[in-house]
Formats: C-alpha cells, sequence, structure tokens
C-alpha cells in the first residue's frame, strides 16, 4: 500500500465512511435475549410490554433541528465529495441522491426494494433550484434518522395512562465558530446539534437574542426536570404533543408553535411507503422499519453517534483551552 497515492487511499476511506452512515454497527443495540429480547422499538410497540409500560410512565421531550443532514454535508466536505466527484459548496447533484443515499436507504430499511429508492428519488429530487436539491439531499439522509424516528417515539409513547410528551423544532441558523467547518451559503438551516450551544456554550452565543432564546429554552428544561410539565410563567405556551393535533413549538428568534410538525415529510415515510410496501393494510399512521430486514440487527446509527462524539470532544477542548 506504500505505493499507493495518499488521496486515493483518503476517498476510499472516506467512501467506507459514507457507506457506514447506513450499515451501522458497534453502536447497535446488542440483542442478547435477556436484557434485550428484541429490538427496542419491537419491545415498545408491544404494549404490554414492561419496556413499553415503563416508557409510557415517563415524560419525555423529543425534537429536531432544521438541519440535521449537517452530519453528512461535513463529510461531503471533509473529502467525500473528491470521490463522487461534485463540489458540495456548489451543490449536491441528483445522482448522489438516487444512486447513493435513496440505494443505501432502502438496502439497509427495505431490503433492497427499488421501487421505494425511486420513490425517494422522486420525492427529494423534485425541485427547480440546486440550492433547494442540496438541501432535499440532506433531508433525504436525515429524515428516516432522526425526523421520523422521534415522531414514531412520540406516538409510541401516547396513550391512556402515559406521561408527558412534547415536540420541538429547533430553527435557529447556526452560527460560525471556530471548530464549526465553514459551510457552502446554500444551507441555511439549524445544523445537528445546535440547541446544545443554547444550553451548554453560552458565551459564545453572538447576539442577545441569541442569549435570549437561550434564557427561554433553560426555563422550559427546568420546568420539565422539575415538574414534568415545561411550561411556565413569561413563556410562549408549548402545547402538549398528541396524534390528532400533533402540536410542536418551533424555537428561533421568535417562538412560534404549530401543529403537524414538517408534515408533508413525515407522511411519506409513515404513509406513501407503507402503502406501497403493504396497500391492503396502509393506514394513517403506520411504522417504518428502522431495523434492517435481513435480521441481522444492523443500524445505520454508528458513524452519526461518532461523529457527534467527535464534534463534542473537538468544543469541549476548544472551551478548555480557552
Amino acid at each position: 500500500m506504500k505505493y499507493v497515492d495518499a488521496n486515493v487511499l483518503l476517498a476510499e476511506l472516506g467512501k467506507a465512511n459514507f457507506i457506514r452512515f447506513f450499515q451501522g454497527g458497534s453502536f447497535a443495540p446488542v440483542i442478547d435475549g435477556e436484557l434485550l429480547p428484541t429490538q427496542p422499538k419491537e419491545l415498545l410497540r408491544d404494549s404490554q410490554s414492561q419496556a413499553s409500560r415503563f416508557y409510557k410512565s415517563l415524560d419525555i421531550i423529543i425534537g429536531v433541528t432544521t438541519g440535521e443532514g449537517s452530519l453528512l454535508l461535513d463529510i461531503f466536505l471533509a473529502g467525500v465529495q473528491n470521490f463522487y466527484n461534485f463540489n458540495a459548496t456548489d451543490y449536491i447533484p441528483k445522482r448522489i441522491l438516487c444512486n447513493t443515499i435513496a440505494q443505501d436507504i432502502v438496502n439497509v430499511i427495505y431490503n433492497s426494494n427499488t421501487d421505494i429508492a425511486s420513490l425517494i428519488c422522486d420525492k427529494y429530487g423534485a425541485t427547480l433550484t440546486r440550492d433547494q436539491l442540496s438541501k432535499n439531499v440532506l433531508n433525504a439522509y436525515s429524515d428516516p434518522i432522526f425526523l421520523i424516528s422521534g415522531v414514531e417515539s412520540l406516538r409510541l409513547h401516547t396513550g391512556i395512562d402515559s406521561g408527558r410528551q412534547f415536540q420541538y423544532l429547533f430553527s435557529k441558523p447556526t452560527y460560525l465558530l471556530p471548530v464549526i467547518p465553514r459551510r457552502p451559503e446554500w444551507f441555511d438551516g439549524s445544523a445537528h446539534a445546535t440547541e446544545l450551544f443554547y444550553f451548554f456554550f453560552i458565551e459564545s452565543l453572538p447576539t442577545e437574542q441569541d442569549r435570549e432564546l437561550s434564557s427561554n429554552l433553560m426555563k422550559y428544561w427546568t420546568n420539565f426536570a422539575k415538574t414534568g410539565d415545561v411550561n411556565g410563567i413569561n413563556l410562549p405556551k408549548w402545547e402538549e404533543y398528541d396524534t390528532t393535533t400533533e402540536h410542536y413549538i418551533n424555537f428561533d428568534i421568535n417562538i412560534t408553535t404549530g401543529q403537524q410538525m414538517l408534515k408533508d415529510r413525515v407522511d411519506f415515510w409513515l404513509n406513501d411507503i407503507p402503502s406501497i410496501l403493504n396497500p391492503a393494510s396502509s393506514t394513517r399512521r403506520p411504522s417504518i422499519q428502522t431495523s434492517p430486514t435481513n435480521g441481522s440487527h444492523r443500524v445505520y446509527y454508528q458513524q452519526v453517534l461518532l461523529v457527534d462524539s467527535l464534534i463534542l470532544f473537538v468544543v469541549w477542548c476548544f472551551y478548555k483551552s480557552m
């Protein structure tokens, strides 16, 4: 290997890391037959199981940022784009969506179903601008991992004798920090884990408005920790989530509320795709299969968790050195 060009080796490593986004590994749950007799989500779907009853007894907050796909974008910018012959700073081409991301998703989740791959390609590739296409490509990657898993978890939590459940969307665009890679101008979302800076790195927030948002976030979470209810004095009302109204709160400089968060994308994964897989039994809220269909118990979260850990470690080192 010493005669192989370093750029070739880095490109191959980048490709392998990209593929492992969807093929998982050591961070997946270990189904040992004792602590975990089956996949955790299957335990929760059984409303009579001890795991389901315990989960429903808790009060929960579940949410996402508008730019969870920044994880994939950063991998592209780190060098994977070179292997696939495009420049993410300009845009992410549709072929990356249709020939790579959609294929990897269906290989892991849908038993290599080519019809589903075409559906994902059509859904997220139907756009008139390169900027929006680039954002859609990132959403196609992040939606089944973050958005849909969160919605499913909320729906599994609701019902008789359940605790409270609250949903949020964090929309405040990410501000630039020395430890955060400079992203393209077309990326205007709130990157993965941006809300953590509003809890733990308040001194880094750039404006008084950001610090006010931080203060409100901490009030909500403090109220939740004390009582199980996020609401309190001088805070915008945060309605509890239920499967009828699907209330959520949108955290930006101006805090707003709404219902049925990102409905079109949620319905695509939880309604449109299941209707193709099983037309006879499709309902308003079927469940996406987030464990692989080949029985290997592999999931595609490994690299997400690894990147999370690296980012948080780098951030911690940066502030430790100040």
